[in-house]
């Protein structure tokens, strides 16, 4: 079934006038706005003057392999400011409402930012129509958080599912989805409330920490906390380091953090400055793979890093750009809890240490554990009663 916006003005004008119809012609004297079917539910209407940032465009019950047992589900879409300009788009997620009586001031709300998926719409965590393993370990939590008691927030991110590019790590747009599905689920239910934990596991971590910085900039939300399993950070000393031969890591990685920096600052990154032809060719079509297939053969599986990209390449701007982009330089007003495998050979810990030094030596609350066993996806095993006993603590704060 099709939801309605609380914002009332838009959404009246539009049942008033079927309502005048239906009058008209004799039929029934009720009305219902109706999502669209199939793919079309992604496809935002082309004028969104009417909306503000953050704000219910339509919704329609979800029963996929990311449902909830114990939750109400709902497949949204919501406005957000585009990466670009100050147009707004909009963004796709779920929506999941524990069920029975809210507690009062409305369910608690986490807001789980999930790690890479790739660059394709169809690999937004939403459209995954078969539980394939794009989305895992992403989803690992949720069900406990139900269990607890809290909603569950879980956007696509800009892009990813819907149209447009997906600005793969570029801060503000990552803050702005964690964000804004929040007030996106008040609008869908009332009993949706206003106190709310951002977490993320990889790039969703890197979100989390965006989001938080952003608090300020959103309605009805008192973010409590934020947690951020092994976020991507200092990425312009790793881009030189990989580059330059001081240090390894798959070229499909550096490839979708220059795909994310050039859809985020294209009069500033140009990709042919950097990449050699072996690494242009798979390059042009990453827009149309998912994570696994960025590192498999038909991509950048066989390219090494000598291959990919030119070491004699001068990366003052591409660097320039990922600090801009770096929750590193950030500034939080709430507790953070920030956990690192030191196995993980995707975000090296090193990265997570300089992380949590600076972001403790701006007089920020920090935890940080470190997990000596734990690589990039066990680490969420690993620290789960932390995390859960972090989230309950930030919660029970009046």
């Amino acid at each position: 079934m099709a939801h309605v916006t609380r914002f009332g003005t838009r959404i009246a004008a539009v049942i008033l006038g079927t309502l005048l119809v239906t009058a008209a012609c004799g039929g029934s004297s009720t009305a219902e706005l109706t999502a669209p079917k199939g793919a079309d539910f992604y496809r935002a209407p082309d004028d969104l003057s009417e909306f503000g940032s953050g704000e219910l465009i339509w919704a329609r019950d979800y029963d996929g392999p990311h449902a909830i047992d114990g939750a109400k589900n709902s497949l949204i879409l919501y406005t957000q400011k585009a990466h670009d300009s100050a147009k707004l788009v909009g963004v796709s997620g779920i929506v999941s409402v524990p069920e029975g009586e809210a507690p009062e001031g409305g369910w608690p709300v986490v807001s789980w930012a999930h790690g890479s998926t790739g660059m394709a719409d169809r690999c937004a965590p939403s459209r995954d129509s078969a539980g394939t393993g794009h989305t895992m370990p992403n989803e690992l939590f949720v069900e406990t958080w139900i269990d607890k008691g809290y909603a569950v927030v879980r956007s696509d991110f800009e892009g990813l599912g819907t149209p447009g590019p997906h600005p793969y790590l570029i801060g503000p747009s990552a803050g702005r989805s964690v964000l804004g599905i929040v007030t996106a689920a008040q609008d869908l239910d009332p009993d949706v409330g206003s106190d709310v934990v951002l977490v993320g596991h990889s790039q969703g971590g890197h979100a989390a920490l965006w989001g938080a910085s952003m608090a300020e900039t959103v309605r009805d939300v008192n973010i409590k906390g934020v947690v951020a399993f092994a976020p991507p950070t200092h990425l312009s000393g790793a881009l030189d380091a990989v580059l330059g031969g001081m240090a390894d890591a798959p070229s499909g990685i550096i490839a979708v953090v220059l795909r994310g920096l050039e859809i985020g600052h294209p009069n500033d990154v140009d990709p042919e400055a950097v990449l050699l032809p072996t690494g242009l060719e798979p390059y042009g079509r990453i827009d149309e793979a998912c994570w696994g297939e960025i590192f498999g053969p038909d991509y950048f599986g066989n390219v090494s890093i000598e291959e990919f990209g030119d070491r004699d390449a001068d990366l003052t701007l591409f660097k320039g750009k990922l600090n801009a982009n770096d929750p590193s330089f950030r500034t939080y007003s709430m507790p953070i809890l920030l956990a690192q495998g030191e196995r993980d050979t995707t975000i090296p810990s090193i990265m997570t240490n300089f992380l949590a030094e600076e972001v403790e030596a701006n007089g920020n609350d920090v935890t940080y554990m470190i997990y000596p066993k734990a690589d990039h996806n066990s680490v969420l095993l690993e620290s789960q009663k932390v995390a859960h006993e972090f989230i309950d603590r930030a919660f029970a704060k009046n």
